[in-house]
This record gives C-alpha cells, sequence and structure tokens, in this order.
C-alpha cells in the first residue's frame, strides 16, 4: 500500500511558515515535499511547477504529471506519511478554492487534507500588523483621486479590503 498522502491548505498567520520552516522538515515521520521557507521550494522544480499549475493553471489542467511525481515520492517514502504543504492552495491569486479541492479530489482521491484554524478576528488584526498597515497584499478599488496614505490604520485597511473582498484576504476567509 502506498505512503499516505497529505496536503497541507496553509490558511494566512495559522502559523504555516512556522511549520513549513520549523516542523515539517525535520520531522523525522514524515516524507515532506515542500514547501520549504524561506526558499519556497518543493523537492524538485518539476513538483513546484505542477502544484503551481494545479493552484493556478486553466481548466484544463489534467494532473497526470503531478501524479506522477507524487506516486514516485510515496513509493520513496516508505511508511511515511507525504506531506504537501502551500499557502497558496486558498490564496486570492490561485483559482477558486472550490476548483483546487476538486483538482486535489479528482487527482489524488485517497489524499488527506490538513487545514490549521485561527479565530478570524485575530487573524486579521496579525495580517494588518505584518501587512495591511503599509498596503502590502491589498488590491485597492479607489477613486483616482482618491488619496492612500501608509501606514493605514486598522479601520482604513478594513474598509479598503471590503471594497474588493473577493481580491483580498476577506476573500481568503470567506
Amino acid at each position: 500500500m502506498p505512503a499516505a498522502l497529505v496536503f497541507h491548505v496553509g490558511y494566512p498567520k495559522t502559523g504555516t511558515t512556522t511549520f513549513q520552516r520549523r516542523v515539517f522538515p525535520f520531522h523525522a515521520g514524515l516524507h515532506y515535499l515542500g514547501k520549504f521557507i524561506p526558499g519556497y521550494d518543493y523537492l524538485n522544480e518539476a513538483l513546484g511547477r505542477e502544484i503551481s499549475t494545479l493552484m493556478r493553471g486553466d481548466h484544463a489542467w489534467s494532473g497526470r504529471k503531478l501524479q506522477e511525481l507524487v506516486a514516485a515520492a510515496r513509493a520513496e517514502a516508505g511508511e511515511r506519511p507525504v506531506l504537501i504543504s502551500s499557502e497558496n492552495f486558498i490564496h486570492v491569486d490561485s483559482q477558486p478554492p472550490e476548483i483546487v479541492a476538486d483538482r486535489l479530489a479528482r487527482t489524488f482521491p485517497d489524499c488527506r487534507v490538513v487545514i490549521c484554524v485561527r479565530r478570524q478576528e485575530d487573524l486579521l488584526a496579525s495580517f494588518w500588523r505584518n501587512h495591511g498597515a503599509f498596503g502590502s497584499y491589498l488590491y485597492v478599488a479607489k477613486a483616482e483621486g482618491e488619496g492612500l496614505s501608509l501606514p493605514l490604520s486598522f479601520d482604513r485597511w478594513l474598509e479598503l479590503n471590503f471594497r474588493c473582498p473577493f481580491k483580498n484576504i476577506l476573500g481568503v476567509l470567506d
């Protein structure tokens, strides 16, 4: 029987980077394929490209190459579960989450999915402190003459997010 296959869907500000940097690569009981932080690499370039295509590719994506790469990793893993982690499975620049989830389910029907959660109010406050106050990762829908001075207050940042929620952190949380 092949090794178990686990996808870690890393919602923002739920410890994903810490897991990718400090836990997954060093856990002897796992065969970790990536995402390795700080390099943002996978076990090999081909795997990285296929994971990226799974998340961002057009509707003609087949998954065959990814199946081959993962099958080889599962054979190499022995009894250890194979783990792939990425926060981009639910990123605003990826395909909608339902498409990514359908692709995973069709390509790897026996896989397991791990999602870490955090109280949304705390997640938003952390995201604002680390990124939002400075306008990072913010798609803004505003009038041409409307000012945007940084740093943004939490209320101003949240108001800007609500103008275009599907392209910002709010869309990820929906």
